[in-house]
């Protein structure tokens, strides 16, 4: 019969066993795949777009750049792969034969090149304005016919009422 001491140790140590076999499983798997990085900018004056797509068509897997223009796609199985970058304004670019390695990074930095965007004719057409430069205050006219149809008019000193801005003195009337 086993002493309890003999039972713990062997326990203890098919625990560690345990655990340096998952670690040692999760680092194989870990260099099973790797991954392509790089950085996109405009191709004549050298500064990064934040925001480009960066896409793998096959794998439908893909990034956005970053503010400093830099992408990251992770965790691919090795192979050769193409990368499609799009960004608004710019041609986009595809990439082919990029080689991905396990445990390894691939590079690839894309300059796109700017593109002019075309469109109908726009006519913008200026009417008169609505507002007199010259004139500092509101006018407001109304005829008896408009005041007759409005629910609570009974006098002219309640069309002053209903108009915004206008601040009634003298003693209340109830």
């Amino acid at each position: 019969m086993m002493s309890k001491s003999k039972y713990m140790n062997t326990f203890k140590f098919l625990g560690i066993l345990a655990l340096l076999s998952l670690f040692t499983f999760k680092n194989g798997l870990a260099q099973n795949t790797g991954k392509i990085s790089g950085k996109v900018y405009d191709s004549q004056t050298g500064e990064s777009l934040p925001g480009a797509n960066v896409i793998i068509p096959s794998t439908h897997m893909g990034a956005s750049t970053n503010a400093n223009g830099r992408y990251f796609i992770l965790q691919l199985k090795p192979g050769s792969y193409e990368i499609k970058v799009s960004f608004v304004g710019y041609h986009d670019k595809i990439i082919k034969g990029i080689k991905v390695d396990p445990g390894v990074t691939a590079h690839i930095d894309v300059k796109l090149d700017p593109k002019s965007i075309q469109s109908k004719e726009i006519v913008v057409r200026a009417h008169q304005s609505m507002v007199q430069k010259d004139v500092t205050s509101s006018e407001s006219f109304h005829t008896s016919t408009e005041m007759q149809q409005i629910a609570g008019i009974e006098n002219t000193n309640d069309v002053f009422k209903l108009q915004g801005g206008v601040v009634q003195g003298g003693p209340q009337q109830q």
